[in-house]
């Protein structure tokens, strides 16, 4: 009778742990350092091949931080609308999956890819270009939206492994984070 308790409880602890409930702060700086570094080299391809509506180009510029937080967000950046209504979401996706695959909660990962959204918007890309509402409000809105949905379909997917390698591409394509993870994982072995 003990014995079956303990492995309840031990049961309980690991699905409190994988659901965002147990150690907190691991599952956050793990989420923080795979997000970081995912901004950083976004913002690096970004200097590198500069987007047309970046008047400064590809050299930050202190007057434009200065304007990020000193005025209020714009509603046009000049993105397209596939970048804002497609490549927003998505990015808000990976930064939602990045938080969830370290353990944390849906709530804790809506907050992250809110936390994330707002570094992105006024820490680094505010260097080159105004915040912009229009990405403010979709890339921490629709993207984790995206993200619950394929860590659903990837949880399917996983609870019965795909057999055939083309199975195990679309875990890929529905789940990259969930890839890198597992490799990076494999490595620290």
């Amino acid at each position: 009778m003990a014995c079956g308790k303990i492995v309840v409880m031990r049961n309980e602890r690991s699905q409190a742990s994988i659901a965002g409930h147990g150690d907190t702060a691991p599952a956050i700086l793990r989420a923080a350092s795979f997000g970081a570094t995912y901004l950083l080299v976004s913002l690096a391809l970004l200097v590198l091949f500069p987007p047309d509506n970046w008047d400064g180009g590809r050299w930050p510029r202190l007057d434009l931080f200065i304007v990020a937080w000193t005025a209020p967000p714009v509603w046009q950046d000049g993105d397209t609308w596939f970048i804002n209504w497609v490549g927003h979401p998505i990015m808000g996706a990976l930064l939602y999956s990045f938080a969830r695959h370290a353990g944390n909660s849906v709530l804790r990962s809506c907050a992250f890819a809110v936390v994330a959204s707002c570094v992105w918007e006024y820490g680094l890309e505010s260097w080159f270009e105004p915040p912009s509402w229009i990405d403010l409000i979709l890339t921490p809105t629709v993207g984790p939206l995206l993200g619950e949905a394929r860590w659903r379909l990837r949880s399917r997917l996983l609870t019965t492994p795909p057999a055939s390698r083309a199975g195990r591409w679309a875990l890929a394509a529905l789940a990259p984070v969930h890839v890198m993870w597992r490799r990076i994982a494999r490595t620290a072995r």
